[in-house]
C-alpha cells in the first residue's frame, strides 16, 4: 500500500504543478481522475472483504490450514510482484468439506486473483480450459457487478482428489498470455 500512496501523493504534487501552468479546470479534472482511482481501489478492498464475510471466511495461518484442511496449500509457481497478499482464509461452514481461500491484489491496475481449494476426493483428475469473458452467467456485463474490473478469468482443475480453483477481476485484455500464465502456474 505504501507504494500506491506515494503514488498517489506524486499524482497530487504533478497534477498541483501542472493546475499552476496550465489553469484550474485541468487541476478539477486531473483531481477527480486521481480521486476516482483512489475510489476504485477502496471499492476493490471493500468488495473482497464483503466477499469473505458473506461466505463466512475467516483469517488463517498456513499452519492452521495445513493442521485443519491436511493439505499444502496451492499457491501460484508465477505471480507478479505487482500482486500484493490480501491473506489466506479458511470457511469451516461446511464441516466435511473446508474450502481454503488465497488472495492477492494489485492495488495500481485494480485487478484481484483469487485461488480456492477443497478437498473432494470423489472427483478424478481433469483439468478445465482457461475462460476469459466480460460476462457474468447471467448475461450481465462483470463491469455491472464490480466497477472496478472488466473482465474475468478462471481456471478450474483436480489433481489428486483437490479441487483448485483460480479465478481473476481483471482490467486489460490485452494482457491476457500473463493471465493464463498466472492461471496455469496453479498446476505445475
Amino acid at each position: 500500500m505504501r507504494k500506491s500512496a506515494l503514488r498517489i501523493v506524486s499524482y497530487l504534487l504533478l497534477f498541483g504543478l501542472i493546475s499552476v501552468v496550465g489553469g484550474c479546470s485541468l487541476k478539477e479534472n486531473t483531481t477527480k481522475a486521481v480521486v476516482n482511482e483512489i475510489k476504485k481501489s477502496d471499492i476493490m478492498l471493500k468488495d473482497i472483504s464483503e466477499d469473505l464475510e458473506s461466505f463466512q471466511y475467516y483469517k488463517a495461518e498456513e499452519k492452521d490450514i495445513t493442521d485443519k484442511y491436511g493439505e499444502k496449500l496451492l499457491t501460484p509457481k508465477y505471480l507478479p510482484e505487482r500482486f500484493k497478499s490480501y491473506g489466506v482464509y479458511l470457511s469451516d461452514s461446511v464441516k466435511e468439506l473446508p474450502v481454503v481461500k488465497q488472495i492477492w491484489y494489485d492495488p495500481d491496475k485494480l485487478e484481484v486473483f483469487t485461488v480456492t481449494q477443497s478437498k473432494k476426493n470423489s472427483d478424478p483428475d481433469r483439468e478445465d480450459e482457461i475462460h476469459f469473458t466480460d460476462m457474468r452467467e447471467d448475461g450481465k456485463k462483470i463491469s455491472d457487478e464490480c466497477t472496478w474490473a472488466k473482465y474475468v478469468t478462471t481456471y478450474g482443475f483436480s489433481r489428486g482428489g483437490t479441487f483448485g480453483y483460480g479465478h481473476m477481476f481483471v482490467n486489460d485484455e490485452n494482457n491476457r498470455d500473463e493471465y493464463n500464465k498466472i492461471l496455469k502456474s496453479l498446476t505445475q
